[in-house]
């Protein structure tokens, strides 16, 4: 979610919202998963962002965590080569290859913007992943697989462009087999932040903490635990911020200089949130409870 965007109000909520966007930039309102709204993404996400973040080596990487959060996260998800993820609004897909990479498993990817689902299936199969990794471009909130399909349902820091996260945990819920776990990371908040970032971002969502795992609750998920990822954040972001500036006429000359203080001030800007402790960045696992055997949870 640190691509440059369309100018929209960023803020975090604790309490929940109609599941409307409204686009300052555009002057106009628009539904999550309506066409306005899946033009606005393909502005989002393009060419130029993308080679900014290949030469600051993000590792397909959009969010704020990068290699050495997805690391720590994924050794908690009990992967196997027996596993089926599904990444919802996987991006470029560079989640999805790291844990069909590393733990053999099979990762289905979805994602609303036709620009990321083409570079996530070229760079899936550059990476020779094709037979693990599968795209489908998609809303994440209308996707048809069936019940039960998947052991695992991944966020990586995506699902705040959602102002109401119900529907989604609901979603992942259903798809989720009996037993299986639902797991993201995303940025936190326990008060009301407005980022000066916001022109260069779409609107975010962020919750409280518990929040988040009062949701998850009502989607019906069990034993919510949550861990503090904000050091491996500050740890990915300063990384990040390092190579952007030492890497700056690079950067100006292949994406320009409207990118490049784009993501520097973003960056910066997450940076001096976690540090002050207005945002905290957490990693969320649940499960689905396993049905008993006359079928009850």
């Amino acid at each position: 979610m640190c691509c440059p965007a369309p100018p929209n109000r960023v803020h975090c909520r604790q309490e929940r919202g109609g599941q409307r966007l409204r686009n300052t930039w555009a002057e106009q309102s628009m539904e999550v998963g309506s066409k306005e709204y899946s033009d606005a993404i393909e502005e989002a996400y393009n060419e130029d962002a993308l080679k900014c973040l290949d030469i600051v080596e993000r590792d397909d990487f959009y969010g704020i965590v990068a290699a050495d959060g997805m690391r720590f996260f994924g050794e908690k998800l009990g992967l196997t080569p027996r596993s089926h993820v599904l990444d919802l609004c996987s991006g470029i897909g560079g989640p999805a290859r790291y844990l069909a990479k590393t733990y053999g498993c099979k990762v289905t990817g979805v994602d609303l913007s036709a620009f990321n689902h083409r570079t996530a299936l070229q760079r899936t199969k550059d990476a020779a992943l094709d037979h693990l990794v599968h795209f489908v471009h998609s809303d994440a909130l209308t996707i048809s697989f069936a019940d039960e399909t998947f052991t695992h349902v991944f966020g990586g820091e995506a699902w705040c462009y959602f102002p109401d996260k119900l529907p989604l945990y609901q979603s992942a819920f259903r798809l989720l087999k009996p037993g299986g776990t639902i797991a993201f990371l995303e940025s936190a908040c326990g008060a009301t932040v407005r980022l000066n970032a916001e022109e260069h971002l779409g609107a975010v969502h962020y919750e409280s903490i518990a929040r988040y795992a009062a949701m998850l609750e009502s989607a019906g998920f069990v034993s919510v635990t949550h861990n503090d990822t904000t050091a491996l954040a500050c740890k990915d972001i300063s990384d990040a911020m390092y190579r952007l500036i030492t890497r700056r006429d690079r950067v100006v000359a292949a994406a320009g200089a409207e990118t490049y203080y784009a993501l520097l001030e973003i960056w910066a800007e997450f940076l001096s949130h976690f540090s002050q402790g207005t945002l905290t960045h957490c990693g969320f696992i649940a499960r689905k409870p396993v049905r008993s055997v006359n079928g009850s949870r």
